[in-house]
């Protein structure tokens, strides 16, 4: 980001939904959500590389899943007679792709609200068909890829931990006198 680092807020109050109830048909609380990230550029720019959670907490049921600096996704070969553009094996899912950070969001038609500080679209899938949406493709002399985003199990969420908080397992001792 040439106007140094972007910020992105994802967040969601934990009634919103509670018409419809996709979470819990019991109760109106449904999964509130509050995520803060600061970044700038990605894996293959010159600029100084980061991402970070700044704060973050779910309540009721959690909506948040695999947040990566290198989205997490699948990707395959667009010409078969070249190798897998940086190795591997076709379809595998993991942190893969250097050209975009993301994370994924729970489905359901469930409700957020997206805040940034830079000009341009968030891109998103809404999964809704299960089917996969084109993330990047790269193709060489040697070698291609294409990287693509698709529905996950919500039983593999991978949700952030307190130790990719900052400072969230550095606990303040008080002076000693």
């Amino acid at each position: 980001m040439q106007r140094g680092g972007g910020k992105l807020t994802v967040a969601r109050h934990y009634s919103w939904n509670s018409d419809t109830k996709p979470l819990n048909s019991t109760s109106g609380h449904q999964a509130g959500l509050l995520l803060e990230l600061e970044g700038n550029a990605h894996g293959w720019s010159g600029d100084a590389k980061f991402m970070q959670i700044k704060r973050y907490h779910q309540s009721y049921n959690g909506t948040l899943s695999h947040v990566n600096f290198a989205m997490y996704c699948r990707r395959r070969k667009v010409n078969p007679d070249l190798d897998l553009y940086g190795g591997g094996e076709e379809g595998d899912f993991g942190p893969v792709c250097p050209t975009f950070s993301g994370l994924y969001l729970r489905g359901g038609g469930l409700r957020y609200r997206i805040i940034k500080n830079w000009r341009g679209n968030v891109n998103y899938h809404e999964g809704q068909t299960m089917d996969e949406r084109e993330i990047d493709t790269v193709v060489t002399n040697t070698a291609s890829v294409r990287w693509y985003a698709e529905p996950i199990p919500f039983a593999e969420r991978l949700a952030p931990t307190l130790s990719t908080i900052p400072y969230a397992n550095h606990p303040y001792t008080p002076p000693t006198a």
